[in-house]
């Protein structure tokens, strides 16, 4: 047999800014794998190696091409991590995974940005979008308790989520930037918990209360064109608005809201707010 390799099974039982940034993460990329293992899957390889790192792990990290690019590493008989996990009550299907019963200041940031960093596929900007939105998809209990948090520690204004989407807006999407990028930034630069790429904020979020007359104008039309499509088609309400041509609306309106019309009079009349330009 060969020799076992090495991993510090006691990770999670001392607090840390490390040990939250891992956990924020492992929401999103931790599987239970089998009996007492440990899988961790993400398409950056630069948090994969973070959480080997941090778990002073020797074990290789495995690149997957058979689908979409990713990275992981397997960890198998570790029934400390792997308890101690199900104690934080990870060892459960993504849609069952609940809020944390605490989580004080110091760890806020850290738990935060791990948890952000986590969500997407790939190694960008997770704050850049056509939209300048930050939209969150997870079980809807997880949602509200989020939510709490970034209210209070960020000063977020957005109320909740709806069902298990939550939208922030330009001005909240810059508040949770500050929060995980701005706040305690000097430890975590020094210590290199996070994907350096994420860091990088669009021009367009950089000065929320400044945006450009032309911008504001766009916005102004889609808003109308919204309350008109009620009652009218895109082409009547192109005419109605002004616009040279359907496809002018029909290009504003996606770049506003991020759906087409047809999306947008599917949504119900509650979701419909979350997507207000």
């Amino acid at each position: 047999m060969g020799r076992k390799k090495a991993v510090n099974q006691e990770f999670f039982d001392e607090e840390s800014k490390l040990m939250w940034y891992i956990l924020g993460a492992c929401y999103n990329c931790y599987l239970p794998y089998r009996l007492n293992g440990f899988k961790f899957t993400h398409s950056s390889k630069m948090l994969v190696e973070i959480v080997r790192t941090a778990l002073s792990s020797s074990h290789s990290i495995i690149e997957d091409n058979r689908d979409k690019e990713s990275y992981w590493i397997r960890i198998m008989g570790v029934p400390h991590l792997y308890g101690r996990l199900g104690e934080l009550g990870l060892n459960v299907p993504k849609s069952e995974r609940m809020p944390l019963e605490r989580l004080e200041d110091p760890y806020v940031p850290h738990f935060t940005r791990g948890f952000l960093e986590s969500r997407k596929r790939m190694e960008s900007s997770y704050f850049a979008s056509s939209a300048n939105h930050l939209c969150i998809r997870y079980n809807h209990e997880f949602l509200v308790w989020f939510n709490q948090i970034v209210r209070e520690y960020a000063g977020v204004q957005h109320e909740g989520p709806i069902d298990n989407l939550i939208k922030y807006g330009t001005q909240d999407t810059l508040r949770i930037y500050e929060l995980c990028y701005c706040r305690d930034w000097e430890y975590t630069e020094k210590y290199g918990i996070c994907l350096s790429s994420s860091r990088e904020l669009p021009e367009t979020i950089k000065k929320p209360n400044t945006p450009k007359p032309n911008t504001l104008r766009m916005h102004s039309r889609v808003a109308t064109a919204m309350l008109l499509l009620d009652d009218y088609t895109l082409r009547e309400a192109s005419i109605i608005l002004g616009y040279r041509s359907l496809i002018s609306l029909y290009s504003a309106f996606k770049k506003a809201t991020g759906l087409t019309a047809r999306q947008w009079r599917e949504l119900e009349p509650e979701e419909r707010n979350l997507f207000m330009p």
